[in-house]
């Protein structure tokens, strides 16, 4: 009676220790984790998640958990820096973008060259936000030549197509629109763009890696 008894207690206990292990796996596995506290509410990426991805060679996950870190408190502005530097070189765009956002400001709408390089190296590396500054920068910022107008289409194309970023698609979408010298209206192609507008995420939202607010005083 006392032994089984004791069994039944035991089974119990083993239930529940298995009830805690699954819910910590699961809880390693969601994608976002909800913080609450006086001051407000955000959720933000799993790091566990982006890490595996930086392990298995995503450089773009690699910045992003970076960036994380630093919105957590867990590294400071020149190692985040740093490492930024260290995955745009290995070909995370993200990271490139992160730097070129620290560095930005002449003003004037021009690039100094560290800024332009970061932009491609950024493009390169499957940045949406760096194809569509270096789109824009062929389309409208230099000499409307047939050649700057293909660069810059191009770049929009890798953004919208490849990418699946929103806003490059709806910079296609109204390119289409209209007659140009170098564009010719295509109904067709505009709304294609328009349709793959509507079904991609923009790129914050795509990236952020903190959703939500804190009323931080």
């Amino acid at each position: 009676m006392i032994l089984n008894k004791f069994k039944k207690y035991a089974l119990i206990l083993y239930l529940i220790f298995a009830v805690i292990v699954l819910s910590r796996a699961f809880a390693h596995k969601k994608e976002q984790i909800a913080y609450k506290d006086s001051q407000g509410s955000i959720s933000y990426t799993n790091p566990k998640i982006l890490k595996k991805k930086c392990k298995n060679g995503d450089y773009n996950a690699c910045a992003r958990h970076t960036e994380l870190l630093g919105w957590l408190g867990k590294i400071n502005i020149e190692k985040a820096y740093k490492r930024y530097q260290k995955y745009c070189d290995l070909g995370g765009g993200y990271g490139c973008m992160m730097i070129y956002s620290s560095i930005q400001g002449n003003g004037d709408g021009s690039y100094s060259k560290k800024e332009f390089g970061l932009l491609e190296k950024a493009c390169q590396g499957n940045d949406a936000m760096g194809c569509e500054y270096l789109g824009n920068y062929y389309f409208y910022k230099v000499d409307k030549t047939k050649e700057n107008i293909d660069r810059a289409m191009k770049y929009y194309e890798k953004g919208c197509e490849i990418l699946e970023d929103k806003m490059t698609c709806v910079i296609l979408s109204q390119i289409y629109t209209y007659d140009t010298k170098f564009v010719k209206k295509s109904d067709e192609l505009s709304k294609k763009y328009f349709e793959l507008a509507e079904k991609f995420e923009s790129y914050d939202d795509k990236n952020a890696v903190i959703r939500g607010t804190l009323n931080v005083k």
